[in-house]
């Protein structure tokens, strides 16, 4: 599978802790038709027909998790 830009593992992040595509672009500053275009290459780059499943495969291919960069950004004290 293709790798997925840094924006696209944003909205799957975001899509993981339970955002909508309105929600995240609100919290990136994007308009929502942009999320749902991210939304699209995220699941057509990891094979899925769902965001539920692309989270699934986000996190089983290390884009989303307890040692990604962005998690680890967003957690800092």
């Amino acid at each position: 599978s293709q790798h997925l830009t840094e924006r696209e593992i944003e909205c799957l992040f975001w899509a993981a802790n339970g955002k909508s595509s309105h929600e995240t672009a609100i919290i990136l500053k994007i308009k929502k038709y942009t999320v749902e275009e991210y939304h699209k290459q995220i699941k057509q780059k990891l094979n899925c027909s769902s965001m539920s499943q692309a989270v699934y495969e986000g996190f089983k291919q290390g884009y989303i998790g307890a040692f990604n960069r962005l998690d680890a950004n967003f957690f800092k004290m």
